[in-house]
């Protein structure tokens, strides 16, 4: 997204709340809540992958696979 460098944080906290507005515009409180709630599993899918995503990142730059480290815990000798 090419428009969140050049944004601030005031220019993008009220760009959200006229897209709310406009969104809520002619909707029910039912609606609204269903709408919301939305929006906001789409936020929570997003920080999982940005979290899995530094994860990995994180674990090659450490020079460790993805899948864990060689060792298995759970394994036995």
């Amino acid at each position: 997204m090419s428009c969140k460098n050049s944004s601030s944080a005031q220019q993008l906290a009220i760009a959200s709340g006229l897209i709310a507005a406009a969104l809520a515009e002619n909707l029910s409180a039912n609606e609204i809540n269903v709408l919301g709630n939305f929006i906001t599993s789409i936020g929570a899918a997003l920080l999982v992958i940005a979290a899995q995503l530094s994860s990995e990142q994180s674990n090659m730059q450490n020079g460790n696979t993805t899948n864990g480290n060689s060792k298995n815990k759970n394994s036995k000798k």
